[in-house]
C-alpha cells in the first residue's frame, strides 16, 4: 500500500522524526516509520488509509513488535493490543467485521468494509446468526475457529509468531458440531458447501444439495429433503405413509411444522434429531388399533398375526434376510419348543404411537428381556447375524454356552446344538455322566415327560422353559440301585463310614473333610463326646426314594433346609462361599449361649466345650442366676449331673443339645420345676433350706 502526503510541510516534518527517530536508535524494520504518540492521528481512524488495521492488514505485525513487545502486550511503549482489544474494551469482534446487522462479529461489515450480502465475505452471515423462519441461530464456532482474543494464533492470517507473512484476510471454514458430517467441505471459489448436516447430509436427506453462500433463498424449504414429490427419498416409513397414505409432514411432526409446512418451532428443525408429535392420533388408529393384531399393517400377518415379519417393513418375506430370520419359528415356536414371546428379545408397546415405537432407520433394535437373559450374558450382533449367550441357544449350566445361532440360517436349533445328548455326557454336568456313561440311562429314562425313548421332544410346554423338568419313565431301573432310603442313599453319597447317606463320599468321589461336600457330616450323623447324633433332616429336606420330586437338581448341590431342631430359635442361615453356619440352636442360639458363633463346616474343632456357652470364664453370659452360682463356687455338675459327671466332663451326650435343660441335682433328693423354673435342694446340700431358687 502506498500512502502519499499531500502537505509538503507535514511531510518534511514526517522526515524528520524519522531522523530523529533513527538517532533515538528506533529499529529500521519499524513500519510506519513512527514513535509511540507518533503515529499519524488516523492511525486509529477506521476510514483513514492510515488506520492502524488496514497498515497490518497490507504489512503484517513484524513492525509493531518492535516497541510493543514480541506478544504485542506492551514492550517498551507500554501500550499492548489488549488495551483497546481485550475482554471487556467494547472492542471485541464487532469493532473489524460485524456490527451492522447484529453484535455478533460476523458481517457486514466486512474487514475491506463489504456490507452486500452479495460478496463472499459477507454472505448469508446474518441469516445463520439470527433466529429465522426454519431455524435457530447457530454459533460462529460452528464454521469457523473462534478466537478469545483479536492477537490469537491463527485468527491473523500472517504467522503470528515472527509477524510475517502474506494476510488475505479470509476467515477459514472449518466445520464443527452441529454442520460436521461425513465429507463435509467448503469450496471459496465457487463459494458453496456440501455435505454438511444443516443442508442435507442426514438420512433422508437431500445429500447433493450444495447452496451457493452469496447467492439467495438457499434454505427453502424442500432444499434439504423431500416435501412431497418424492417421499421415496425420506427413506423408512416416509414412502407408505406419505404415497401410499396421504399422509403430510404436519401429520407426524405436528410440534416442528404446520399443514402448510410452515415451521412452528424453528428450534425444533434442522437440530440434530428428528422430532415428532402426532398431530391427530385417530389418523395412526385408522390402520394401528391397539394391541398386537395392530402390528400385522406395517409387519407380519402372512405366517401368524404376531405382528413379526414375514412380511418386514420393506416387504421382505424370505427367511434368509435379516428382516424376516427366525421370526416365525420363535413366536410359532418348533418340534422342541413353545412360542416365545416379541418381548423376550425386542420392546414391546401397546399403540404404534407409543413414544419409541418407531425411528427412521425402521431397525427393531434387540433388547433382551427376562427369559432369554435370565442368566446373563445375552448379546447380539448385526454384522453376522448372529445371537450369542441366550438361555434358550445354551447359556445355563450343562448348556453349550458358545452357540452362537445364525438368524437367517435353518436347522438352527437341531436337537443337540444347545445340550449333549450322548456324545459327552460329562458336558451335561451334575449326576449326568454317572447315570449315562456308567450305567446306560437315556435322557428318556428321567426326563420322560419331556421327551420319548428317540430323544424327540414329546411336551414342548417342559422344554426350553428355564426348569428343569425329571420324570422317570420306569421307577423299576431306579430302584435297582436306590432302594427307600436311607439305605439306598449310600449308593451315591455317604456309605463309608455309616449307612446314613451322608458322606464321604460326596457325589464327585470327594472324600476329605476340608472338601464342602463331606465336611463334619460324619460328626454330626455318628454324634460325638458332646452330643448325640442329628439327622439328616436337621439341615436338609429328605426323601424317600430316589425318584421323589425335588431329590436332585442339575447342580448336584443339596440345598441347606433347616429343620425344627437347627432353626428351633429362628434365623438360622448357611453362607456357602464362607462355609459356615450362623444362628443355629446347636451352636450357640439359645438362651444365655454365643448366638454370634460360626463354626466352620469343613474345619476341625469346631464344636470343642465352650465353644457354644461359657464354661467359666465369664459365667454372666449364661443369663438366669449363673453368675451368682458359678461365682460363689457352684460347679456345673452339681446342677446338670444328668449331663456331667464330677470333673464337668459330658457323661451323657444325649442329655447334651438336645433341646431342653437337663437338671438333676448331684446329691439328695432335691428337685427342679421345669414349669416355674425353680429348685428345692437336697437337703442338707447347704443351699436355699426350702427355699425356691428363681432363675
Amino acid at each position: 500500500m502506498k500512502i502519499t502526503y499531500r502537505n509538503p510541510l507535514f511531510a518534511v516534518a514526517l522526515l524528520l522524526v524519522a531522523i530523529l527517530s533513527l538517532s533515538l536508535g528506533c529499529n529500521e524494520e519499524r513500519r510506519p516509520p513512527t514513535l509511540p504518540g507518533t503515529h499519524p492521528a488516523s492511525w486509529m481512524d477506521p476510514s483513514s488509509a492510515d488506520f492502524h488495521g488496514t497498515v497490518i492488514l497490507t504489512t503484517g505485525i513484524s513492525s509493531c513488535r518492535v516497541c510493543h513487545g514480541s506478544d504485542l502486550s506492551g514492550g517498551k511503549v507500554g501500550i499492548g493490543c489488549d488495551k483497546c482489544h481485550g475482554p471487556g474494551k467494547g472492542t471485541t469482534c464487532v469493532r473489524c467485521h460485524g456490527g451492522i446487522d447484529n453484535n455478533t462479529g460476523a458481517p457486514p461489515k466486512s474487514l475491506r468494509g463489504y456490507t452486500s450480502t452479495d460478496s463472499i465475505p459477507v454472505g448469508a452471515h446474518t441469516m445463520h446468526l439470527s433466529l429465522s423462519a426454519i431455524a435457530d441461530s447457530f454459533s460462529c464456532s460452528v464454521c469457523h475457529i473462534v478466537p478469545m482474543y483479536t492477537w490469537d494464533s491463527a485468527h491473523l492470517d500472517f504467522n503470528t509468531v515472527t509477524g510475517k507473512g502474506t494476510p488475505d484476510s479470509v476467515a477459514e471454514v472449518i466445520f464443527h458440531g452441529l454442520a460436521v458430517a461425513a465429507g463435509a467441505t467448503w469450496n471459496h471459489t465457487n463459494a458453496t458447501c456440501r455435505l454438511t448436516y444443516c443442508h442435507g447430509n442426514f438420512v433422508g436427506g437431500d445429500t447433493a444439495n450444495a447452496p451457493i453462500w452469496n447467492a439467495h433463498d438457499q434454505a427453502a424449504c424442500g432444499s434439504c429433503h423431500d416435501v412431497g414429490a418424492h417421499p421415496a427419498n425420506l427413506k423408512g416409513l416416509h414412502p407408505l405413509h406419505a404415497a401410499g397414505f396421504g399422509l403430510k409432514c404436519a401429520d407426524c411432526h405436528a410440534n416442528v411444522v404446520d399443514t402448510s409446512l410452515g415451521v412452528v418451532t424453528p428450534q425444533l428443525h434442522v437440530n440434530g434429531r428428528l422430532d415428532t408429535l402426532v398431530a391427530d392420533n385417530s389418523k395412526c388408529l385408522v390402520c394401528h388399533a391397539p394391541g398386537t393384531a395392530a402390528c400385522t399393517r406395517c409387519h407380519g400377518g402372512i405366517d401368524n398375526q404376531t405382528g413379526a415379519p414375514p412380511k418386514g417393513l420393506r416387504g421382505e418375506i424370505a427367511a434368509s434376510t435379516l428382516a424376516v430370520g427366525a421370526h416365525t419359528v420363535h413366536l410359532e415356536g418348533g418340534a422342541i419348543a413353545g412360542p416365545q414371546r416379541c418381548g423376550d428379545c425386542h420392546l414391546t408397546y401397546t399403540s404404534v404411537v407409543d413414544s419409541g415405537h418407531y425411528d427412521i432407520d425402521s431397525v427393531a433394535e434387540v433388547v433382551w428381556g427376562g427369559y432369554a437373559n435370565r442368566n446373563g450374558g445375552a448379546n447380539w450382533n448385526r454384522d453376522t447375524r448372529t445371537c450369542g449367550s441366550t438361555y434358550c441357544h445354551g447359556n445355563f449350566v450343562g448348556g453349550k454356552v458358545a452357540d452362537s445361532p445364525d438368524w437367517t440360517a435353518s436347522a438352527q436349533a437341531d436337537c443337540g446344538s444347545c445340550h449333549d445328548v450322548g456324545t459327552d455326557p460329562s458336558e451335561l454336568q451334575g449326576i449326568h455322566g454317572l447315570h449315562i456313561t456308567s450305567f446306560g440311562l437315556t435322557c428318556n429314562d428321567c426326563h420322560a415327560n419331556v421327551v420319548d425313548a428317540g430323544n424327540a421332544v414329546i411336551d414342548r410346554s417342559l422344554h426350553v422353559n428355564g426348569a428343569i423338568d425329571t420324570l422317570a419313565a420306569n421307577p423299576s431301573v431306579c430302584a435297582n440301585c436306590h432302594a427307600p432310603a436311607p439305605a439306598s442313599c449310600t449308593y451315591c453319597h455317604g456309605g463309608i463310614d455309616n449307612q446314613t447317606g451322608a458322606p464321604p463320599k460326596g457325589l464327585r468321589g470327594e472324600t476329605a473333610t476340608t472338601t464342602i461336600a463331606v465336611g463334619a457330616h460324619t460328626k454330626h450323623m455318628n454324634g460325638s463326646a458332646l452330643a448325640g447324633p442329628l439327622r439328616c433332616r436337621d439341615c436338609h429336606l429328605s426323601y424317600t426314594l430316589v425318584t421323589d420330586t425335588g431329590h436332585f437338581a442339575i447342580d448336584s448341590i443339596a440345598e441347606i433346609v433347616w429343620g425344627n431342631f437347627a432353626n428351633r430359635n429362628g434365623g438360622a442361615s448357611w453362607n456357602r462361599s464362607a462355609k459356615e453356619c450362623a444362628s443355629t440352636y446347636c451352636h450357640g442360639n439359645f438362651s444365655g449361649g454365643v448366638s454370634t458363633n460360626t463354626p466352620v463346616w469343613t474345619s476341625a474343632s469346631q464344636a470343642a466345650c465352650g465353644s457354644c456357652h461359657d464354661v467359666g470364664i465369664n459365667p454372666s453370659q449364661l443369663l438366669g442366676q449363673h453368675s451368682k452360682h458359678a461365682g460363689e463356687g457352684v460347679a456345673c455338675y452339681q446342677c446338670h449331673f444328668a449331663t456331667l459327671n464330677t470333673s464337668d466332663q459330658i457323661s451323657d451326650p444325649s442329655a447334651h443339645v438336645n433341646g431342653i435343660n437337663n437338671v438333676q441335682f448331684w446329691t439328695g433328693t432335691g428337685s427342679w420345676n421345669a414349669t416355674s423354673k425353680s429348685c428345692s435342694p437336697p437337703s442338707g446340700s447347704g443351699c436355699h433350706g426350702s427355699e425356691n431358687w428363681y432363675l
